[in-house]
């Protein structure tokens, strides 16, 4: 009788433990999200300059090299 109570309370500890793991890989889940949508657009706008600042930097002349 009392391995069966010591059973069940473990299966139920475990039980609890599994609904917290859940929950919180669903909120990490949500702030990867979050990050990736944050990246996507920090990217999309990175290329968007990369053809001004290479045209910038075309005309800027190099500066002379002497000893």
């Amino acid at each position: 009788m009392v391995w069966q109570v010591g059973v069940l309370l473990v299966g139920v500890g475990f039980l609890l433990f599994s609904v917290f793991a859940s929950f919180t890989l669903l909120n990490m889940t949500r702030s990867l999200r979050t990050i990736e949508a944050i990246l996507t657009l920090t990217l999309d706008e990175a290329r968007l300059a990369l053809p001004e600042l290479r045209h910038s930097l075309q005309q800027i002349s190099p500066p002379p090299i002497g000893r």
